[in-house]
């Protein structure tokens, strides 16, 4: 079933196509129409692999040159000729990691076959040929319609998912002495809810994560990769809000949490309102450690159910702290050029 068609791809190779046989024959070369073919494989759909494409087409022909007289030498103008360079130029192609270049120099070394000579008339109109078809592939694919937006939208919800987690796991700590045990209805437990956002949450950072990888791919002179490594940070905070996620759905099995809970709740509180791509996190780090040195000053607990409730709470504490400290190091990895240009005013 077909799912998507990319409109835009689909126009320019058709478009590719016709331009580079009408090229061909405007420069008078004969077999014109290998031209459209070299042009409808130079675009992809990216810059980048149009241009490694290309280059790796081009590497190859020539190599191709340098195989097909000895092999036409060997076994003459003929089938067997054609065999015989496919036997040494397939695997060659492969070592050296250009398999692009098979086909287009092989429908290229045919037509020395039809001519049956390899001159330099020939060979002229081959590499013209394969520059008419090639440069038309680039030309058409130099536009390419940018992700930054999409990419932006994304963040947007990301952030968003987040600030919904961390309300979630607030309110499941910051009922303390009230309890935990309050009717609700089938399926609305805290536990489930965190799973779902999490669930939603790791669509959209992998979605997000694409869409920045493409973002790269079609940066030619000045390539960033900040949005790449703004959802490698956001997939590394998910890993560990997933870790968190288990222990706050241990905690739902207790009737009763202790005050610890409800420092803790607020200080995730304190997180969600705070959450965003331009916090460096750091003034939410100095008030968790605040946080940590209080519940440590605190007396020990006095039964299984109290150690066992602290060390949950204090493991959902360590991930906090972790979740702020991968931001606060992609913080700091940002160049002085990427705040200027990403974060802006917000620096």
């Amino acid at each position: 079933m077909i799912t998507h068609i990319n409109l835009l791809k689909t126009v320019k190779t058709a478009a590719g196509c016709v331009l580079a046989i009408w090229l061909g024959d405007l420069l008078g070369l004969n077999y014109s129409s290998s031209a459209g073919v070299i042009a409808l494989l130079s675009i992809h759909d990216t810059r980048k692999e149009t241009l490694r494409a290309t280059g790796n087409r081009i590497a190859g022909f020539f190599m191709a040159l340098l195989l097909a007289p000895g092999c036409f030498l060997l076994a003459g103008f003929g089938p067997v000729a054609i065999g015989l360079f496919l036997l040494l130029f397939t695997p060659l192609s492969m070592v050296l990691h250009i398999p692009e270049a098979v086909s287009v120099s092989t429908v290229l070394m045919t037509h020395f076959l039809s001519e049956g000579r390899m001159g330099g008339e020939e060979i002229l109109n081959e590499i013209l040929l394969l520059l008419t078809g090639a440069g038309t592939g680039i030309l058409l694919n130099l536009y390419i319609p940018g992700k930054k937006r999409h990419i932006q939208r994304k963040q947007r919800q990301i952030e968003e998912g987040f600030r919904g987690f961390l309300q979630e796991a607030a309110g499941i700590l910051d009922r303390g002495e009230r309890g935990l045990k309050q009717e609700r209805e089938p399926g609305s437990w805290p536990g489930k809810r965190l799973e779902e956002r999490l669930n939603a949450l790791k669509s959209m950072i992998l979605q997000g994560e694409r869409e920045a990888f493409f973002d790269v791919e079609n940066s030619l002179l000045s390539e960033t990769r900040y949005y790449l490594k703004y959802m490698s940070m956001r997939k590394g905070q998910l890993m560990v809000s997933e870790r968190m996620g288990e222990c706050l759905k241990r905690l739902e099995g207790y009737e009763r949490l202790p005050d610890q809970a409800v420092r803790i709740g607020e200080l995730l509180e304190l997180t969600r309102v705070a959450f965003h791509e331009f916090n460096n996190a750091r003034g939410l780090l100095a008030k968790l450690e605040q946080t940590r040195e209080k519940i440590k000053s605190q007396p020990l607990p006095g039964t299984r159910d109290e150690f066992e409730i602290r060390a949950l709470l204090y493991q959902i504490l360590l991930d906090l702290r972790q979740l702020l400290v991968i931001k606060r190091d992609f913080s700091d990895s940002l160049t002085t050029e990427e705040r200027k240009i990403f974060w802006g005013e917000a620096i």
